[in-house]
């Protein structure tokens, strides 16, 4: 997405069923936001409108100043995550507490098939 700096986590697991992206480190909410609504925009322009959709500050963000949304952040009383389905498998976008976008791929073969051996472990 023409972002450089990214750490890129795949699963060595025979079946590969995800791959999850961290964008670079920020160290303020506007930095974050920005990566944020960036990618959310590329994403819907690609496969449209998300299928579930979280933005919330607990107790609201009216008057919230870049370090209380920051704060707020790494406490946990932050939600920003936004999931486009895709015909094969889901895409999840996030705001994580880490002060980082992160970015997730699920196939959702690969994930059937896990599901399916670990039931099978059983």
């Amino acid at each position: 997405a023409g972002i450089k700096g990214c750490n890129i986590i795949i699963d060595d697991s025979p079946n590969v069923c995800g791959v999850i992206v961290f964008l670079p480190l920020k160290g303020n909410w506007d930095e974050l936001y920005s990566d944020y609504l960036n990618l959310k925009d590329k994403l819907s322009t690609k496969y449209g409108s998300p299928s579930n959709t979280t933005e919330t500050f607990e107790g609201g963000e009216y008057g919230l100043g870049n370090n209380e949304k920051m704060a707020k952040l790494k406490n946990g009383n932050c939600k920003y995550s936004v999931q486009f389905d895709t015909t094969v498998g889901y895409i999840l976008l996030e705001i994580s507490s880490l002060s980082m976008v992160k970015l997730t791929y699920i196939d959702g073969i690969g994930w059937k098939n896990l599901k399916k051996e670990g039931i099978e472990d059983l």
